[in-house]
């Protein structure tokens, strides 16, 4: 057999589906063992999946969960899927459980840009190098939705061997999430797109992976977390190779990291929580689009729900013309009965939502960063209100389908503004300001 495909059996009653792949592709072929069936056509077969997976074993005796989506899946005669993810047991005994787990293992690729590995520590004297093993580990205790879950960062040890000589590395970083109970499979994916969230924040990138991710269960015996199995998940884009100096370390972030993981969880239906469709797509991505300006725009005032230290006074007087509105409605209502009492209270309830115009509330907001804005900005264009205020003009025309031609300008203020999110949004999750401006100097927007 070829070491580069990997062949197995989905059972499914008295029909039992073949399926292949190569290794190191997501391509999988199925078939069936009665393609036609004289007079009647194709015969199907009919697989239920676990969570969208479905279940089987590899003939090197590994079981295996490969993913479709849906409840179903429908094979007639033979098919082939490009699958998004497969998950593969790292032994080939009959009982390694793959349906649920304990932990998942995230190692290597954009982590090691995030995290520095210090594992091993070096002491010189005496004509010898004595090395010894540094504990760098990071725990952090995170709700996620309503249960406590420890997440642990640290760097690796390996050794290697090889006609060239022997070396102790410590190059690659580990990141693992411990929830208290078993979860079931199709969580994984909540978990890797948090992760993935995660560390585009922390890179200024979207195209960031993993070398390795594992699946991790308690040991049947020793009652400890085990490796149980390995998860490929596909991912069509080249990865970030953006250098770890410009990048926010979980150094950097320190306590405040399970606030920020926090943001990438609460996703709630309807509810601003984070916005980060700004950032460059890969380490070639320099330009400024209309997406990006909108994408900015959005996330600023998403942002702007958590803050209520702006233009303090003038809410005030706001909050009166409000009142002295509402008033002078409810006045006019006792006299004037021909609006029903739905028109009333719809006027009623849009005063509520009376506010000052965007443009306004962003540049108290470039105000309330304004030194950390200075530090960032590394362009000659000085931005100005002027320059606010047609970064939202732009934006709104493109959003009502005006035909714009994007200036340098406008780019640069949004390009900047970009940078205001990102101090938004460490301020909110509890960084200290003076730690926000040292990042500001080479690791946002980088």
């Amino acid at each position: 057999m070829n070491d580069n495909m990997m062949t197995g059996v989905i059972q499914a009653g008295e029909n039992p589906v073949v399926f292949s792949a190569k290794k190191d592709s997501f391509n999988f072929s199925f078939i069936t063992d009665s393609v036609y069936v004289f007079g009647g056509g194709n015969q199907s077969v009919v697989l239920n999946t676990n969570d969208g997976f479905i279940c089987g074993r590899t003939h090197e005796g590994h079981n295996i969960a490969i993913y479709t989506g849906g409840p179903t899946f429908e094979i007639f005669g033979s098919q082939n899927i490009i699958a998004a993810a497969y998950i593969e047991s790292n032994t080939n005994l009959v009982d390694t459980p793959i349906s649920s787990f304990r932990a998942i293992q995230f190692s290597g690729g954009s982590l090691n840009r995030v995290f520095h590995a210090n594992a091993i520590k070096s002491d010189y004297g005496n004509g010898k190098i004595n090395i010894s093993v540094n504990d760098d580990s990071r725990e952090y205790i995170i709700s996620i939705e309503g249960i406590d879950v420890k997440l642990v960062v640290r760097s690796s040890i390996s050794e290697h061997y090889g006609v060239h000589g022997s070396a102790i590395v410590n190059d690659s970083v580990e990141l693992t999430l411990e929830f208290p109970t078993p979860q079931p499979l199709i969580k994984l994916f909540d978990h890797y797109n948090r992760m993935i969230d995660l560390l585009s924040f922390m890179t200024f990138r979207e195209n960031v992976s993993f070398d390795s991710i594992c699946l991790m269960d308690n040991h049947p015996e020793y009652q400890v977390l085990s490796k149980t199995a390995d998860v490929y998940i596909r991912q069509d884009t080249e990865r970030t190779e953006k250098d770890f100096f410009t990048s926010i370390t979980f150094e950097d972030l320190g306590e405040a990291l399970p606030a920020l993981v926090q943001l990438f969880y609460n996703i709630k239906d309807k509810a601003p929580s984070i916005s980060l469709g700004f950032l460059r797509k890969n380490d070639n991505d320099h330009s400024m689009t209309n997406e990006k300006i909108r994408a900015i725009c959005s996330a600023l005032e998403c942002e702007l729900n958590y803050i209520s230290d702006l233009k303090v006074e003038e809410n005030r007087e706001l909050d009166e013309l409000k009142e002295a509105v509402k008033e002078t409605v409810n006045t006019f209502r006792k006299d004037h009965v021909l609006l029903s009492n739905d028109t009333y209270n719809t006027v009623l309830s849009s005063i509520g939502y009376w506010s000052f115009p965007l443009a306004e509330k962003l540049c108290a907001l470039y105000k309330k960063f304004l030194r950390e804005m200075l530090l960032l900005n590394q362009s000659r264009i000085t931005i100005t209100e002027d320059s606010i205020r047609a970064f939202v003009k732009y934006r709104n025309d493109i959003t009502h389908g005006r035909n714009r031609t994007l200036d340098i300008e406008v780019a640069t203020t949004a390009f900047y503004l970009g940078g205001l999110v990102y101090c938004c949004i460490l301020d909110r999750i509890g960084l200290d300001r003076g730690k926000i401006y040292n990042l500001c100097s080479i690791k946002i927007l980088s």
